[in-house]
């Protein structure tokens, strides 16, 4: 089997070489379903599922999906997140949608932020994080670390993500067996987020709810 060109212009244009491997996906899907992903291979199908995610390309996910892509497949690339992680880190409200229903994983761990709810809560994706709550993630799932979206949103100063979390349920005090929301923002000096922890009645003690 030949292997695509490995030429420096080749390694020079990325929107080039992604252009030429949708295109080939696109045209397998059409004559054979799931031979997309046979005849694209596993990695590079997972490369090209996460550029669709991350850029909300709905028309290359809806075909990469329907060819029988695994929703949940980690780019190498991408530090292994699944493409509802790189949806949530660029706010990409529609490609969310198209892999919910698709039945990727809502609530699978990534190796920074954990769930892709935390991801949203991080970089102060709201839309993403909206899309995620009304697909049905978890609003107080923790990561390894005990960390839940809304402890995450408090530690990057995410105002707005934490109002959205709070708003749908989030326990304003976290996981029991670390410190809450309210002290990491105390920790990092985020005083809007500290406000709006203090307005649902967060505490500065341990954490306050059950662990899943």
């Amino acid at each position: 089997m030949r292997s695509p060109p490995s030429c420096a212009r080749w390694r020079a244009r990325p929107r080039v070489r992604w252009a030429v491997w949708l295109a080939v996906a696109v045209a397998v899907t059409g004559a054979g379903g799931g031979l997309a992903v046979i005849a694209l291979g596993r990695v590079r199908t997972a490369a090209l599922l996460a550029r669709a995610a991350e850029t909300g390309d709905c028309g290359a996910l809806e075909g990469l999906l329907a060819a029988g892509a695994p929703p949940d497949a980690g780019s190498w690339s991408s530090a292994r997140c699944s493409p509802l992680h790189l949806a949530a880190r660029h706010d990409q409200a529609g490609a969310i949608g198209v892999l919910a229903a698709h039945g990727a994983s809502l609530d699978l761990a990534c190796m920074e932020f954990g769930s892709a709810l935390a991801e949203a809560a991080a970089y102060g994706q709201c839309q993403a994080a909206q899309a995620l709550l009304e697909a049905g993630a978890r609003v107080d799932v923790g990561d390894c670390e005990g960390r839940t979206p809304l402890y995450i949103a408090a530690e990057y100063g995410q105002a707005e993500a934490a109002r959205l979390l709070l708003g749908a349920g989030a326990a304003p005090d976290g996981l029991p067996g670390r410190s809450t929301p309210l002290a990491v923002t105390r920790a990092h000096g985020h005083a809007a987020v500290a406000a709006i922890l203090r307005a649902h009645g967060a505490n500065d003690g341990p954490g306050g709810v059950s662990a899943p």
